[in-house]
């Protein structure tokens, strides 16, 4: 029977650990609680503009189209962190589902989202 070491899964992206696609992320987050900070207004509650469903089918469009783009293309300055969320939701379903890969050159090089669609 196999043991707790064989149902440890480790996921890697076309020679890029996960862990570098959620440093990336959470570098976009902490940019933009930053932006925030400058602007001590309450706090709204604001519904989201779109659903991971809906930005699925706009990354793979975009994709598509551009065939090779910056992960940061994917997000905009005005989006919350709830839509943020989303987007990083989306991205991982369309690399699940092997729609797009994501590469990156370099230890210190920008993430890269590449179409695997023709």
């Amino acid at each position: 029977m196999p043991g707790k070491e064989t149902e440890k899964v480790k996921i890697v992206i076309k020679d890029m650990v996960l862990d570098k696609l959620l440093d990336a992320f959470a570098k976009l987050l902490a940019r933009a609680e930053a932006r925030g900070q400058d602007n001590p207004e309450p706090k709204k509650i604001v519904k989201d503009r779109f659903t991971v469903a809906e930005k699925i089918v706009s990354i793979r469009a975009y994709a598509k189209e551009h065939k090779r783009f910056l992960f940061e293309d994917i997000y905009t300055p005005d989006m919350t962190k709830s839509e943020m969320i989303n987007v990083f939701l989306a991205l991982l379903e369309l690399l699940k589902l092997q729609t797009v890969r994501v590469e990156q050159a370099g230890i210190f090089e920008q993430i890269s989202i590449i179409s695997n669609e023709v």
